[in-house]
C-alpha cells in the first residue's frame, strides 16, 4: 500500500516544514462517525488516538480495557482499548 506524503508546516525544521504519511480515514464507534487525518505508522500494532477523538465519538474513555502502550523509547503510556471500525 502506498501513502501520499503531505507537506506540513514545522517551525522546528530549518526548512520550515516536514513531510508525513497522512491518511484520511473514517472512524466509527456505535452510531457515531468522524472523518480524521491520521499519521501512518506501519510499525505499530495498534491505532492510537488522543482523548479528543474519543470524545467526538462519544466514547466513555475510562470504560475501555486499560492498556500500557510503549513507544520507541520504551516509556509506558497509559491508555484504554476500545473497538472501533475504520474505513
Amino acid at each position: 500500500m502506498n501513502f501520499k506524503y503531505r507537506k506540513v508546516d514545522d517551525d522546528t525544521r530549518p526548512e520550515g516544514h516536514s513531510f508525513y504519511p497522512l491518511l484520511r480515514a473514517y472512524i466509527r464507534h456505535d452510531m457515531n462517525m468522524i472523518n480524521v487525518l491520521c499519521l501512518v505508522d506501519s510499525g505499530s500494532p495498534d491505532c492510537v488516538f488522543p482523548a479528543s477523538i474519543a470524545e467526538l465519538l462519544r466514547i466513555d474513555i475510562a470504560s475501555g480495557q486499560p492498556f500500557e502502550f510503549h513507544g520507541f523509547d520504551n516509556r509506558p503510556v497509559n491508555g484504554y482499548i476500545h473497538r472501533c471500525i475504520y474505513r
